[in-house]
């Protein structure tokens, strides 16, 4: 998996280090891995240069080789510039939301904005955090693009030992497929795997695909708005790392969850990970 660690000129990145360090040791990063400073405007490049032989100074500490890249100009675009397209690739950002001379809901709907410009798995990272020990995984069940295995595929080194992962299905107004049952909208998640319900085979898939992780597996299923289950689940459950996935299959559901995710990103307040 090839690591790029996205930092911000006016600071804010004691986050992505802690998780881009974290991310690059448990994913086996190889020399390859970008650290790239992104200026907003030419005037900050002397700071961005700042920042970028702060934080280099710190990885090659941890035993972390890394090329360091400045750029000034638009985050998303300037993470595609670096993207090989021949391989897997994280891109770890801060959260723009939390710059103090931007307003909040402008930070985050310009977050989203360079997620969705990004070519890239993209790790969001809030507050000064690390990879946790408590992955929330929610999984849309769309054919050819199932969550869990993209993880498994990409992301399973994220999961060590003893850690566990909850594959999440919210069940809102609309069910999985045409053959749920009225009943099936207020069952739990064992009850739809043993009912061989559409969305009990969803949770079965996404377990199938994880079995193969040194982590604890759990089902959970939700029952109502799919942002706001999503979100009052993250909470509740204090996950340290929330997972979606950036596009569904076929225009209509493309654009729904595409609007989701996009949702999920301006509101969620813990770190996220978006995955292709």
């Amino acid at each position: 998996m090839r690591l790029l660690i996205v930092l911000a000129a006016d600071g804010h990145n004691e986050g992505v280090l802690r998780f881009g360090t974290r991310a690059a040791s448990r994913l086996g990063a190889p020399d390859s891995s970008v650290l790239l400073a992104v200026a907003d405007r030419p005037i900050d490049r002397a700071r961005a240069e700042a920042e970028l032989s702060r934080a280099g100074t710190r990885l090659t500490s941890a035993g972390i080789s890394v090329q360091a890249v400045i750029r000034v100009g638009d985050v998303g675009r300037a993470v595609a510039a670096e993207v090989d397209g021949g391989s897997p690739c994280l891109a770890v950002l801060g959260d723009l939301a939390e710059r103090r001379w931007r307003p909040y809901r402008d930070g985050a709907s310009r977050l989203a904005d360079a997620i969705e410009a990004t070519p890239c798995h993209v790790a969001v990272v809030r507050g000064d955090s690390e990879v946790s020990s408590r992955i929330l995984l929610c999984d849309s069940g769309v054919p050819g693009k199932a969550l869990a295995t993209r993880f498994a595929r990409d992301f399973a080194g994220l999961a060590d030992h003893g850690d566990r992962i909850t594959v999440l299905h919210v069940m809102s107004q609309m069910a999985a497929g045409p053959g749920a049952a009225a009943s099936d909208l207020r069952a739990d998640a064992a009850d739809l795997m043993v009912g061989h319900a559409p969305e009990g085979e969803i949770l079965e898939r996404g377990l199938g695909s994880l079995e193969n992780l040194d982590a604890v597996v759990t089902p959970k299923v939700r029952h109502g708005m799919v942002v706001d289950e999503i979100l009052a689940e993250a909470k509740d459950g204090d996950y340290g790392l929330v997972v979606i996935g950036a596009f569904g299959s076929g225009l209509w559901r493309r654009l729904l969850l595409d609007d989701l995710s996009r949702r999920i990103v301006e509101r969620i307040d813990r770190p996220l990970l978006v995955v292709r």
